[in-house]
């Protein structure tokens, strides 16, 4: 039964790497958070030993009883495969990281990272790109299910973005579809004006700031608090920051024209002060008809959309087969 199986699921992001345990059917037993190491060793050595102690857990009764196990050589039998959502351009299909990903993890781009894991391991792995992750959760399990056209950007540092057509993923010729956060917004791009990092400059420099200099204890979560407080340079940073992304979520739904449109990442635990005030932008900008169509919502997994969206991901693969689905996308 998938409900005694045991995965062990990564969510490797820029500042964090999330770890997860989750029985088949997409239920959380257990979590953990440890700081994103820098370089690809580091990376590694962080989650043969993060299995190790959720390894160890499992062989002590300590996480969701008994697991079933399945004998693949390794040392990790209790697990049943490794589930990673990467940071990062990824090709499935070969679990690598492509050479032009630019990322925070140091010396990432080119990883095999399926390979190395499986060697590390000795268990079935796949490996798909964050943001995908993401909306594959919310679409199995979150703010997008029932939906089969669905949309997600997730709001952190920067802004990431995917797409799904008829309930599968797409990815665009080179992986790189939805790279949402370099759209063109006038003299910047879109994560410079409406990721967190864009927020906190806005509010320094609403506050007298040197322009380009955001002090170092000033972020989003910060703001957001002085913004619920009534702060009035907070609120006028927090309103920019949903003009700005009312102003991109416009732009993707006329363009892709989803069932849903998902906001995720780091401001999606604030939809009470965001959402009106993107709705409101949203009635000013968007033609009758489009707003009439728009289904806008916040993810409902929040930190674990990643996780949950690994094992998806690892679940269509075994299942549908990756030679069947890399033909699917290309028809």
């Amino acid at each position: 039964m998938t409900e005694s199986k045991r995965y062990l699921c990564v969510d490797i992001g820029g500042t964090a790497v999330k770890t997860g345990l989750l029985t088949g059917n997409g239920e959380i037993l257990t979590t953990r958070e440890d700081p994103a190491p820098r370089g690809a060793e580091a990376l590694l050595s962080l989650v043969e030993n993060v299995a190790e102690k959720f390894s160890l857990e499992i062989s002590n009764g300590q996480l969701g009883g008994k697991s079933d196990k399945i004998f693949h050589g390794g040392k990790f039998d209790v697990f049943h495969a490794l589930c990673v959502s990467t940071a990062g351009i990824v090709d499935p299909w070969r679990g690598e990281i492509l050479p032009d990903s630019g990322t925070a993890v140091g010396d990432y781009g080119g990883l095999p990272l399926r390979a190395e894991l499986q060697k590390r391991a000795g268990l079935p792995v796949e490996v798909e790109n964050d943001v995908n992750c993401a909306l594959l959760g919310e679409s199995w399990r979150g703010a997008a299910r029932g939906f089969r056209n669905a949309a997600c950007i997730t709001v952190g540092t920067g802004i990431g973005g995917a797409f799904m057509i008829d309930g599968r993923l797409y990815r665009g010729t080179r992986f790189d579809a939805m790279e949402v956060g370099h759209i063109p917004f006038f003299p910047s791009n879109w994560e410079n004006r409406a990721s967190t990092q864009a927020l906190a400059c806005a509010c320094a420099k609403l506050a007298g700031h040197f322009p380009t200099d955001s002090p170092p204890d000033l972020n989003g979560r910060l703001i957001v608090e002085r913004a619920r407080e009534g702060n009035k340079t907070a609120l006028r940073a927090v309103d920019e920051l949903c003009f700005y992304l009312a102003q991109g979520i416009a732009t993707l739904f006329a363009v892709l024209a989803p069932d849903v449109f998902v906001v995720g990442g780091g401001i999606a635990q604030s939809q009470d002060l965001l959402r009106p005030r993107i709705d409101a932008c949203l009635e000013r900008t968007l033609a009758p008809r489009f707003r009439e169509k728009i289904a806008l919502r916040f993810a409902e997994l929040g930190n674990s959309a990643g996780l949950v969206g690994a094992l998806k991901h690892f679940m269509d693969m075994q299942k549908t087969g990756k030679r069947s689905m890399k033909e699917g996308e290309k028809s």
